[in-house]
């Protein structure tokens, strides 16, 4: 099976295997769609999101996350960066920038990075371990 690794545009010939799911999972948090951007993920996922001390596992524990994560989240832009993929198993890396609410009840911008692994399950493309920081400001 040929490899590839793209930048965030496609060669041309060269289909983009990830821009569905990437394009659901930035519309589904933007809607806050708790269930539906868990849908992203496969069954056995694991996830490491900035702040957490210990990865989420499986898509129940995904979900419980996400659902608290919504509520915080006003806002999410991806910008993909190389990606790679090996048959049904492949990477994607990018940056991400949003909008978040403060405990305090302010808002603050925010900005990372993200790199997550990827299954095809013959059908469509999930992620299937996905972790991501936070700059701080400054």
């Amino acid at each position: 099976m040929e490899t590839q690794v793209e930048t965030s545009t496609p060669a041309p010939g060269h289909a983009d295997p990830f821009g569905p799911l990437f394009v659901k999972w930035e519309s589904t948090a933007n809607a806050h769609d708790a269930k539906g951007w868990t849908s992203n993920f496969s069954k056995d996922a694991v996830l490491m999101p900035a702040g957490t001390p210990t990865p989420i596992h499986g898509q129940d524990g995904i979900l419980k996350w996400a659902e608290a994560a919504v509520k915080i989240w006003n806002s999410l832009k991806i910008q993909r960066g190389p990606h790679r993929v090996d048959g049904h198993r492949g990477w994607a890396s990018g940056t991400f920038s949003g909008n978040v609410n403060l405990p305090d009840g302010n808002k603050m911008d925010v900005s990372g990075s993200f790199l997550s692994t990827l299954l095809n399950d013959g059908k469509e493309w999930k992620v299937d371990a996905s972790i991501w920081n936070i700059n701080l400001p400054q």
